[in-house]
């Protein structure tokens, strides 16, 4: 794959009157990762993890575990290990497209990889077709611990539901981090944070839509791009007060108020609400300054 754009993030990048300053961030996108990211994902715990179930239905996976989890090959290689054996991307095809997202909470620093995925024995293989750092905006900073002999056991469940139930919704009102699965087949798969004051995820009463508005950030326009040429869409909302991970699947559309104003609305297909995922202890949220100032402009 190139490391410009497909003709859906050019489009998606010219609906918000952006095109030039998309054009000046193609420059930023590379095929190998340099002698900084690689040092960035070494420093890693989780990663997202984003691509194609089975049935072709998209979602967004949470990999953890201890520094070190993600190998660096070469620079062009990552090697990582399996999705849960309860999470929906566990059995990813050889040559699948994912997009990679590492994100450090405590620094406020990301960066995104697009590859394919190749598994062996012992995890997947993901060859690197692009790769790029993000700035800092709506990552909220919460400092973590791993959980303690004297911490509360959570056991790990998996329930599946057809839409979200009542706590699914209550989680989704007080978030203020959620990762975004998108894709564009022959060109790439995508997975990218979203982040805002709690209530920036907006659930319609009967738990089947989720909107969000698409604020300012890098001009790319991966995600939006992504669905410009394909709706699939995937969202996932990590609970850093009970360790739990709520994953979305669905049908996703973006609506243009104006160039600048955007809302993305996700029509959920499944959702897969799994406990005791997060093995860490989190203390209180520092809020992103640009979270707080979209927030007072609304």
């Amino acid at each position: 794959m190139a490391t410009g754009f497909h003709a859906g993030e050019l489009a998606a990048q010219r609906s918000a009157g952006l095109a030039a300053a998309g054009a000046r961030m193609a420059r930023t996108i590379r095929s190998s990762m340099p002698t900084p990211l690689i040092g960035f994902l070494a420093d890693q715990s989780w990663i997202h993890l984003s691509g194609a179930d089975a049935a072709q239905h998209i979602w967004a996976s949470t990999l953890l575990g201890d520094a070190g989890l993600i190998e660096v090959v070469d620079d062009t290689t990552l090697h990582l290990p399996y999705p849960a054996a309860d999470d929906p991307l566990r059995d990813l095809d050889a040559g699948s497209e994912v997009g990679l997202l590492a994100i450090d909470l405590t620094r406020r620093r990301r960066a995104r990889i697009n590859g394919t995925v190749h598994p062996d024995t012992d995890g997947i293989r993901v060859h690197v077709d692009q790769c790029y750092a993000n700035c800092p905006k709506y990552i909220q900073s919460r400092p973590h611990r791993p959980a303690v002999g004297t911490d509360p056991v959570v056991p790990t469940t998996r329930t599946d539901t057809a839409h979200l139930t009542e706590a699914d919704i209550e989680l989704l009102d007080r978030a203020d981090t959620a990762v975004l699965a998108t894709i564009a087949p022959g060109f790439g798969a995508d997975c990218s944070h979203r982040g805002g004051m709690p209530g920036f995820l907006q659930c319609s009463p009967d738990g089947t839509v989720i909107r969000f508005a698409d604020h300012p950030g890098n001009a790319m326009f991966n995600s939006l791009g992504n669905l410009e040429l394909d709706d699939r869409a995937g969202l996932t909302v990590p609970d850093f007060d009970t360790g739990a991970l709520l994953q979305i699947t669905g049908r996703a559309t973006v609506r243009y108020a104006t160039p600048d104003e955007r809302t993305v609305e996700i029509t959920v297909g499944h959702v897969v609400h799994r406990t005791g995922v997060l093995p860490w202890r989190y203390g209180p949220v520092e809020y992103s300054p640009a979270s707080i100032a979209v927030t007072s402009d609304h």
